[in-house]
């Protein structure tokens, strides 16, 4: 397996998991209750699918949780909490290899959820992720950082048209919307997706 060119970024050891990831003060996922409340979803969230599952912290709010993520320490953080996670190296090794991982990561989904993925990869990337996600749940809860489209794997902006036409030409269709700002202050914009 390769690893994703932007997973060294993530890998700088699995004890550094929240503060690198950011989630170190949200470990109680209170900013992810928010943004279900908001964009009409219900705690728990169901069987989730969590993309760049992180700290893992989303876990607490679904039914049934499995993550994925390119950084290995993040997917060693989760095991050792006790969470099911795996390794993936981008969109498309989710696609061909996640349904072969293991019996234990083989769940069907409610929804996927990619939060802070999309705030650190480029348009190009996005759209392989949309597009795999199609075969993957029957909805979508992700995030992006409206601006001008430009940026790198630690703040990537989105061009809020240029998405938008994005998932309607990956086949989502946005049922729901919500900006909230990051604890830092960074507006990020949450889209939830049929």
């Amino acid at each position: 397996m390769m690893e994703h060119p932007a997973a060294a970024y993530w890998n700088r050891g699995a004890g550094r998991v929240p503060t690198t990831t950011g989630a170190e003060n949200l470990m109680d996922a209170s900013d992810v209750v928010d943004i279900a409340a908001q964009l009409g979803l219900a705690i728990p969230m169901g069987r989730v699918l969590d993309i760049g599952c992180g700290s893992g912290r989303v876990a607490r709010l679904c039914a049934e949780w499995v993550g994925v993520d390119i950084s290995a320490d993040a997917v060693r953080y989760c095991k050792a909490r006790g969470l099911t996670a795996s390794v993936i190296e981008g969109p498309e090794h989710l696609v061909s290899t996640y349904p072969r991982m293991g019996d234990p990561l083989i769940i069907e989904h409610d929804l996927a959820v990619c939060l802070s993925v999309f705030t650190h990869i480029d348009a190009a990337e996005r759209e392989r992720y949309l597009v795999a996600f199609t075969s993957l749940a029957p909805s979508v809860l992700v995030d992006i950082i409206p601006g001008s489209g430009k940026g790198d794997v630690s703040l990537w902006t989105a061009d809020t048209a240029d998405f938008e036409r994005t998932l309607l030409r990956t086949g989502w269709a946005i049922r729901n919307t919500y900006e909230r700002p990051s604890p830092e202050g960074v507006e990020h914009r949450y889209y939830l997706l049929d």
